[in-house]
Formats: structure tokens, C-alpha cells, sequence
């Protein structure tokens, strides 16, 4: 089976969870090399993306882009069901999000994803769209970093293991 056939089998519904996958390959130093990122739906599929579109505006996408589209997109989404279920169908919604990465330590954080949202809604007040947006604010799934379980393939005897069965180019 190749990658691509098993990414599109692979969702799971298990109850009110969902998997959703993503892959990242990286080949070569953090400065001179590079990787591609690759969605199970093909929306991505091995884009781009290295140090110099992370940190220098650099061609290519990057971790803290892809975190901010999909704010957006959580949101509007969001804003879109409260608009919704209080009668008010939005004619259109577009979610902006700043992602803002700095240096914390000695490493790099994620410290803010600010949004701005521009709603066209018939029939609607300010103060209404205000109180919906701050209800989708509260629904929208939250942008947090994975705690450890999360993350039991990094483990190093699990990245070790795959380091050595890995045979591509």
C-alpha cells in the first residue's frame, strides 16, 4: 500500500474524536537543508518549507503559517455555528491570524495567535456579533502545544528505532 492510499484510510472516528494526519520530512542541517509538509488530504502535498521560510521570509511555507490558517479556519468555522444557531447566517466571514513567535530561553515559543475578523451579517448589531464571536472564541478547539503523551513516537528509543529502518533517499 503506498503512502498516499494509507493516509486516506487512516481517519478515524472514534466517538467525538477525530485523527487527522500530517506528514514532515526534513533532509539535511536546520540552515542549508530543507523539508516538505504533506496533509492526508492533499491540500499539502510536499510543500516546502525550511529555515529560510520560517525565520527570513524565505520561499515555502512554515510550522507558525500553518498554525495560523488553521486558527482562522477554526474560527470562522466556529463564529459560522454561533451566527447560525442564533438565526443570523453570515453572508461571509474573513478570520486573519498573526502568529507570533519569539525567543523564550533557549528556545523559541509560540507567545500569541492574535485573529481579526471581518463579518458580513445581515440583520445584526455590533453588540450581538461581539457577544457570538467571543461565544466562538470559547468553542473553538484551543492552540496549545501537545503535552508529552502526545508525543510517545519521540520518544528517543522510538526515534532511534525508526532512524534505522528508514532506507529512502
Amino acid at each position: 500500500m503506498s503512502e498516499r492510499q494509507f493516509w486516506r484510510v487512516s481517519v478515524q472516528l472514534l466517538g467525538a474524536v477525530m485523527i487527522k494526519k500530517a506528514s514532515a520530512v526534513w533532509k539535511g542541517t536546520i540552515k542549508e537543508g530543507g523539508g516538505v509538509i504533506s496533509t492526508e488530504s492533499g491540500v499539502l502535498n510536499e510543500a516546502q518549507y525550511g529555515f529560510n521560510s520560517r525565520f527570513e521570509n524565505g520561499k515555502g511555507t512554515n510550522p507558525e503559517e500553518l498554525i495560523g490558517a488553521a486558527h482562522a479556519g477554526c474560527f470562522s468555522m466556529a463564529l459560522s455555528l454561533m451566527l447560525g444557531q442564533a438565526g443570523f447566517p453570515p453572508d461571509r466571514i474573513a478570520t486573519q491570524a498573526a502568529v507570533t513567535i519569539e525567543k523564550v530561553g533557549e528556545g523559541f515559543a509560540i507567545t500569541s495567535s492574535h485573529l481579526d475578523v471581518t463579518a458580513r451579517i445581515p440583520k445584526i448589531d455590533q453588540a450581538k456579533f461581539e457577544e457570538l464571536a467571543n461565544k466562538a472564541k470559547e468553542g473553538c478547539p484551543r492552540l496549545e502545544a501537545p503535552q508529552r503523551k502526545d508525543h510517545d513516537g519521540c520518544q528517543a528509543g522510538s526515534l532511534s528505532d525508526a532512524s534505522r529502518a528508514w532506507t529512502g533517499d
